[in-house]
C-alpha cells in the first residue's frame, strides 16, 4: 500500500515472535522497475527506539523488543 507521503507500507504475514529480528527480501515492482530490499520486523523498532517521537512510542517498541527478547529465551 503506498502512504499518503510516498511511502510504501508493506505487510509481512505470520512471523513468529522468536523470528522478528529474521531477515526479508522485499522485491517492489512498479513502473520504473523492480526494487529489492532488505528487512526484518525490528528493523522499524530499532528505528523508533534510537528516535522517538514520543515517550509513548517508545514504550510501545521497547516493550515489542522485550516481547522478541522473551520469545527467544522461551524457544531456545
Amino acid at each position: 500500500m503506498i502512504r499518503n507521503n510516498g511511502r510504501l507500507q508493506v505487510t509481512v504475514a505470520n512471523i513468529p515472535a522468536h523470528k522478528l529480528n529474521t531477515m526479508h527480501t522485499i522485491v517492489v515492482t512498479a513502473d520504473s522497475g523492480k526494487k529489492t530490499y532488505k528487512a526484518c520486523a525490528l528493523s522499524y523498532v530499532y528505528k523508533c527506539i534510537n528516535s522517538p517521537t514520543s515517550d509513548l512510542e517508545f514504550d510501545a517498541m521497547r516493550a515489542m523488543y522485550e516481547y522478541y527478547k522473551a520469545a527467544v529465551v522461551y524457544k531456545a
